[in-house]
């Protein structure tokens, strides 16, 4: 079975657009009895915590305008060492791609969620989750919310699912593992994008 998926994800990936916020009450004491939650806006995450853990995740980041990236860290309350981390991709003035998939101005993106494996099963994801809902409809103020998650991962499909609605499916295809075509059919937008080598993210039919 696992040999069968590697082969399909080689050439075809399926990802659950999830959006639309529902009422939702938020818990001001959601981390969990040991842990501790706070927002950086934009890079000064960089300047408070050593985050060599994380760098893979976030030199993709680093390509992103300085001022369209919030965060949400988590930390240990003994050592306040960083367990969990989950970002928010603002665009400011025009569309930004990331992932295969455009965020428009005014869409908030929820991306780069991890938690260190061995702090995962307690409730940090979740949090990290309903801070940044929390914060995007307090301050930040985007007209919409945003996440992609891929079809497999059945668990994150259901901690979406406490936030948001699922509002979209976004399909991946590829040719020897690379991707070549972003299609997206859904509510928040529908299009066909090629992402292949050469010519970047040419749209054939975008609905925003």
């Amino acid at each position: 079975m696992k040999l069968v998926l590697q082969l399909k994800y080689k050439f075809f990936k399926k990802r659950i657009f999830f959006s639309n916020i529902n009422t939702y009450h938020h818990d001001q004491n959601c981390a969990p009895i040991g842990y501790y939650c706070l927002k950086f806006k934009q890079n000064d995450l960089y300047k408070y915590v050593n985050i060599k853990e994380y760098v893979p995740k976030l030199l993709k980041l680093n390509q992103l305008e300085k001022d369209s990236l919030y965060t949400i860290a988590c930390f240990k309350e003994i050592n306040n060492d960083l367990v969990g981390i989950g970002f928010i991709l603002i665009p400011k003035k025009n569309k930004v791609w990331y992932d295969n998939v455009p965020v428009h101005p005014g869409e908030a993106r929820l991306i780069g969620d991890f938690v260190l494996p061995e702090h995962r099963g307690k409730g940090i994801g979740s949090c990290i989750n309903s801070e940044r809902i929390t914060w995007i409809k307090r301050d930040l103020k985007a007209k919409i919310i945003s996440v992609i998650v891929e079809s497999h991962r059945i668990s994150a499909i259901k901690a979406q699912q406490k936030f948001l609605n699922s509002t979209g499916t976004n399909y991946l295809l590829k040719i020897m593992g690379r991707n070549i075509f972003s299609i997206i059919t859904g509510q928040l937008h529908t299009g066909i994008w090629y992402v292949g080598p050469g010519r970047q993210r040419k749209w054939y039919v975008e609905n925003p």
